[in-house]
């Protein structure tokens, strides 16, 4: 007789399952190391506890898992969706599955293709369409079609989408609702007439993802931080942003630091070329810095900073 193991690294022996306790049977159906001809046979057993371990397990093979996404049971069902193991055709079968939920997990799944994403695309479910919206391998014309979704919160994942074509985020850059044009803004693959486009926006939000943006222009990203001085509507959050992306002069960051001082000594010397003894150099001496995590920093030889390359400092 064999002793059974629930160390996960202990590899299984083939065992003779009638003469195991339920327990024993489910501390195998959980084990990835147990062999697939005994997960075969712990996917029929009656126990239902057992069987979800089974379809739970990544180790199951992919044509036990195919059959257990034909079972009664929803909740077997659902967790075939979410193991990495279920191959296309299992959860393509399951695109037409009663249960909301299972369809969701559908659309959750990396392994699920195009065409089974497409037939969820007018999904009743909210979820669903969310899904299939934030899904990497659903196709850009399926993108386009929930572009005019009803629901705000599967447009904003048509904009967060790599897939989405840029004429679908052209459109949604014009979308009422601000918390899409920010995902569009935040977008890598949005192009730099949208995001000029979208740096006139009425919130700052919007304004701020825009500046963040990879493609944003160093032009743009000064334009937009004129803007706000302008307005009267620069905040600590945005101040920092518009740091990061090293656009600003000496003189304006010296500036600024009067201003916020503490908020934002930090983002400066992780972020900027400080020429030693200059004034800027001179404001950062009246704060103390401590080592924190090894980060990059572009600023050497100066007195504010350890000579150790590759530190960042942070204010006590």
């Amino acid at each position: 007789m064999y002793e059974i193991d629930t160390d996960p690294a202990t590899p299984q022996n083939q065992v003779d399952l009638g003469t195991l306790s339920a327990l024993q049977r489910y501390q195998l159906a959980s084990n990835t190391n147990t062999p697939s001809e005994v997960l075969d046979q712990l996917a029929l057993d009656e126990d239902w506890l057992i069987q979800r371990s089974t379809a739970k397990n990544p180790s199951t093979p992919p044509d036990t898992l195919a059959q257990l996404a034909r079972d009664k049971d929803r909740d077997i069902r659902w967790y075939i969706t979410k193991n990495p193991s279920t191959l296309a055709g299992a959860l393509t079968h399951l695109v037409n599955d009663v249960d909301s939920s299972v369809r969701e997990g559908i659309t959750k799944n990396p392994n699920t293709p195009p065409k089974a994403l497409t037939q969820l695309v007018r999904d009743e479910s909210l979820h669903v369409r969310e899904g299939v919206a934030a899904n990497l391998n659903t196709p850009p014309e399926t993108l386009m079609r929930l572009v005019v979704d009803e629901s705000l919160t599967v447009r904003m994942r048509v904009a967060q989408n790599l897939n989405t074509p840029l004429e679908g985020l052209t459109r949604l850059a014009g979308d009422k609702s601000w918390e899409v044009q920010q995902d569009v803004a935040k977008n890598h693959n949005t192009d730099p007439a949208t995001l000029e486009r979208l740096a006139l926006s009425n919130t700052w939000f919007v304004r701020q993802a825009v500046i963040q943006n990879p493609s944003a222009s160093p032009e743009l990203i000064k334009a937009v931080y004129e803007d706000a001085v302008k307005m009267g509507l620069l905040n600590g959050d945005f101040v920092r942003s518009v740091i990061q992306r090293n656009v600003l002069a000496p003189t304006e960051l010296c500036a600024l630091l009067a201003l916020y001082g503490e908020a934002i000594a930090q983002t400066i010397v992780n972020s900027t070329n400080i020429e030693p003894g200059s004034v800027l150099e001179g404001q950062l001496t009246s704060y103390s810095f401590r080592p924190a995590s090894p980060r990059v920093i572009k600023s050497t030889n100066s007195s504010i900073l350890s000579a150790e390359a590759g530190v960042s400092y942070v204010r006590d």
